[in-house]
């Protein structure tokens, strides 16, 4: 069977649009996991420091708050979660 340049090139391209995918999928997916894992921090120092206060008004404030935060199920942008976390 004769194998010639252009079959060569194209699997090659393909292969490469192939690999080009994976890492745009992970680098994407790694930068999203990492922002979530920020808001996630800031939201567990916020009840932390609420669960320290006895003030049952603070645990109302922060209640509130995170009932405001920008949750769209899977739409949501974890900048602007991590906007209005910021603001807690």
């Amino acid at each position: 069977m004769k194998v010639t340049l252009g079959l060569v090139l194209s699997v090659f391209i393909l292969l490469c649009i192939g690999i080009a995918y994976w890492f745009g999928a992970f680098s994407t997916s790694f930068n999203t996991n990492m922002c979530y894992s920020e808001v996630i921090r800031k939201i567990t120092a916020e009840v932390k420091a609420v669960q320290k206060s006895d003030e049952k008004s603070d645990l109302i404030e922060l209640s509130n708050d995170l009932e405001k935060l920008p949750l769209h199920g899977y739409e949501s942008s974890c900048e602007e979660i991590k906007r209005a976390v910021e603001n807690l």
